[in-house]
């Protein structure tokens, strides 16, 4: 089991976002939470990345509590959230730089995931290039690549094509199934039916926080 969450619980003030979810996630499947804007995915997403604190449940990463041990919850897994992660006034190899750095890569381990990343996601010709001068769909690809540069078992993709068009939308589930493919987990969520249905072995609805 790669994710557990029991009876979880989140509220702001007199607003339940979140009403006693429990799901788990497979080793090496792809799990979608599917649902629309406002039903409590990204909160919910926020909890599983100790981004967010919870009022009742529990939060499970590989047999890691998240709200005892969150560093060490967050180092096995890679998150992209629907803002991108990077930083326009950098290039792409520096952004990539400074979020390895997060994570204490050896200088050999930093080498190899520069390289496979960059190959990987198809940035080898923009390395140099600054964040701003890229498209949105370029940009995505920066995000995801340091998201996942310290080699996480865990990926999570907060609605990550979000303002795509169709053939952008395609093309990152191509990237997704390869990173499937590497051996990942992945979790995604997302509001597109047909984008849970193309990718997803296992899918959970998520309405008003239930």
């Amino acid at each position: 089991m790669i994710i557990k969450v029991e009876n979880l619980v989140k509220s702001y003030g007199d607003v339940r976002a979140l009403q006693g979810v429990s799901f788990d996630v497979e080793d090496k499947e792809i799990f979608g939470l599917l649902g629309p804007n406002g039903a409590g995915k990204t909160t919910l997403i926020e909890i599983l990345c100790g981004l967010r604190a919870f009022d009742e449940g529990s939060v499970n990463i590989m047999d890691i509590d998240v709200a005892g041990h969150p560093s060490k919850a967050k180092g096995l897994m890679g998150f992209c959230p629907q803002e991108t992660l990077i930083y326009d006034l950098l290039n792409v190899r520096e952004n990539l730089v400074f979020a390895a750095s997060l994570h204490s890569l050896s200088k050999k381990k930093f080498r190899e995931r520069i390289s496979f990343v960059s190959e990987f996601l198809g940035l080898e010709e923009v390395m140099k290039k600054r964040v701003k001068e890229l498209s949105g769909g370029l940009k995505r690809r920066v995000s995801l690549a340091a998201s996942i540069i310290h080699d996480p078992p865990l990926i999570i993709l907060d609605e990550p094509t979000v303002g795509f068009d169709p053939n952008a939308r395609r093309e990152f589930w191509g990237l997704v199934r390869r990173l499937h493919q590497e051996g990942k987990t992945i979790l995604i969520s997302t509001h597109y039916m047909e984008e849970a249905d193309e990718l997803c072995d296992r899918v959970a609805i998520i309405d008003k926080g239930k």
